[in-house]
């Protein structure tokens, strides 16, 4: 069967193989199973149910941040330009995705959300991430908006949420990119250019 979290993730990028060629509503276990190489055993070994793996596309997109925070620190000096690249991750993941996945995806992360908590053990990495970056802006004078960062990060999360509700109910209707760095000026205030659009 392989490990477990090579399993996992197969299972997860199964999922939205499928659900990107056949939107997520006529996605099946089974057909995911297949896809995968995997039993449907051992699917529920990992998860409840099919939303479920599309909740999960969250923490991927996690793993994809820890994957490239290395080079983004080398290549971008601004924390201010670091956040916003980190956070295309998720932008252009949503696009690929389309309205119909990200519809799905947006619902399970909502009743599954944990990064809204204080406590730094339940928050996900990036979210620290984040958190640590807001704090070097505040520092260096890259922001005006001098509010907990905690609570910066989390009006960002917020914001991408009701964003990503808008954009899948109007079928994908708007520029997301745009939207979601007009909505990042808004809450950080910067005092400089963000080169890196």
């Amino acid at each position: 069967m392989g490990k477990p979290e090579t399993t996992r993730r197969n299972i997860i990028l199964a999922s939205v193989k499928l659900a990107k060629e056949n939107g997520p509503q006529n996605v099946t276990v089974r057909e995911i199973c297949e896809e995968a190489g995997i039993s449907k055993n051992t699917f529920y070994l990992y998860f409840r149910n099919r939303d479920e793996v599309f909740g999960e596309t969250y923490f991927t997109d996690d793993e994809e941040k820890h994957r490239r925070l290395p080079e983004i620190m080398l290549e971008f000096d601004s924390p201010l330009e670091q956040f916003w690249e980190l956070l295309k991750i998720d932008i252009e993941r949503h696009i690929d995705f389309g309205p119909k996945l990200v519809a799905t995806i947006s619902m399970q992360n909502v009743s599954q959300i944990k990064f809204f908590s204080e406590d730094p053990n339940e928050q996900p990495e990036s979210v620290k991430i984040f958190i640590s970056l807001v704090r070097k802006m505040q520092r260096m004078g890259e922001i005006k908006n001098m509010s907990d960062p905690f609570l910066i990060v989390k009006g960002v999360y917020i914001c991408a949420v009701g964003l990503d509700i808008r954009w899948t109910q109007t079928n994908g209707s708007f520029d997301f990119k745009k939207e979601s760095f007009d909505l990042l000026c808004t809450l950080l205030q910067p005092n400089r250019d963000i080169t890196n659009y």
